[in-house]
């Protein structure tokens, strides 16, 4: 049995569209399934494979809005939930061409493959989340969304065919968990690029990166040190002259994404080149800047030292002058398994 059995997913990444006005992306699909393979991984997501919904995009028919409506909404008939929740935690992974609405700044819509003027319904993430949440058929919501915010000429209609328990919803809301994360503020673009010859969202390769062990602190992730880490990496990887910026609303203490009993915190080689032989480097946790981290530091060239740090924690570092006064800094974030250059 699968560690995390009462667990669902449902996953969808578009790349192609009906509409010639929406130009082919590469990355969506591969996003999608990177997410899926890491939920159905046991020592990882650890979901059944069955209960991961790997919606396809086989060309611009489909997926349609009510494709995607559909397999979110199957999930519900798996349980009566005049009796019982469906699970313990739902996440929503949706990648693709997106749209803002100037109303609702907090909303972001995925635009389905046959998104076109004539059937201008979108997949609002928010939306559906609060509708389950409200029907009280999950614990825990994890909603990410690599899409763009920017406002349409005229704006989607989010594509929500069910009730949602108005009445009682506010209460049940107030009891859920939620981990919210959008690829970019309202009104900015999400970005694709090449990652080792493999074409994937800017947001999603960071949020990879810190799922697939690079954000791990003694064996454990939170939503919260996932968005910071998420945050951090997106203005590492991003191009010059991008301004996208991850967003995370949403990031419950309470929602533990990666625990592993007693793991270790693992560390990576930090290897900083200072200008000056004569000059020398203080360590802080990014967190308390005032007190220096007391880590043994190695010379291996004039001007260079390495170090070892535990990932997953954001780190300032501090140069001096031979007079002891500060004169440059910068910020570094240890990933597993990835050799750090820090030029100060």
């Amino acid at each position: 049995m699968a560690p995390n059995p009462n667990d669902h997913a449902v996953v969808v990444g578009v790349s192609r569209y009906k509409d010639a006005g929406l130009n082919k992306l590469t990355g969506p699909p591969n996003d999608a399934d990177r997410f899926a393979d890491w939920l159905r991984h046991p020592d990882r997501g650890g979901l059944e494979p069955d209960h991961v919904r790997l919606v396809p995009n086989p060309d611009g028919q489909a997926p349609r809005a009510v494709d995607i409506a559909d397999a979110i909404t199957s999930i519900l008939s798996t349980a009566d939930l005049d009796k019982e929740k469906v699970g313990r935690r739902f996440y929503l992974f949706l990648a693709g061409h997106g749209a803002g609405d100037e109303n609702e700044p907090d909303d972001v819509g995925l635009l389905p493959a046959t998104y076109s003027r004539s059937d201008m319904y979108y997949i609002v993430g928010r939306r559906w989340v609060n509708a389950l949440a409200r029907l009280g058929a999950f614990d825990e919501f994890v909603l990410f969304m690599d899409c763009c915010r920017v406002e349409e000429p005229v704006t989607p209609l989010s594509y929500l065919p069910m009730q949602a328990g108005a009445d009682g919803g506010a209460a049940v809301m107030k009891n859920v968990k939620l981990c919210t994360g959008y690829a970019t503020w309202h009104g900015s673009k999400a970005r694709e690029k090449s990652f080792d010859g493999k074409v994937a969202g800017v947001f999603t390769q960071a949020l990879m990166e810190a799922l697939e062990d690079g954000a791990l602190v003694g064996g454990k992730l939170t939503a919260d040190h996932l968005a910071n880490y998420v945050s951090f990496r997106v203005r590492d990887l991003r191009d010059t002259g991008s301004n996208q910026d991850a967003k995370f609303p949403n990031r419950d203490e309470g929602i533990l994404l990666r625990n592993i009993p007693g793991g270790p915190t693992a560390k990576t080689l930090v290897r900083v080149r200072l200008p000056d032989p004569q000059h020398t480097l203080a360590v802080h946790r990014h967190d308390d800047p005032d007190t220096p981290l007391q880590v043994p530091q190695q010379p291996v060239a004039p001007g260079q030292v390495e170090l070892k740090l535990p990932s997953g924690r954001l780190y300032r570092f501090v140069r001096h002058d031979a007079a002891g006064a500060p004169v440059g800094e910068g910020t570094v974030w240890p990933i597993v398994g990835k050799e750090v250059v820090l030029d100060l």
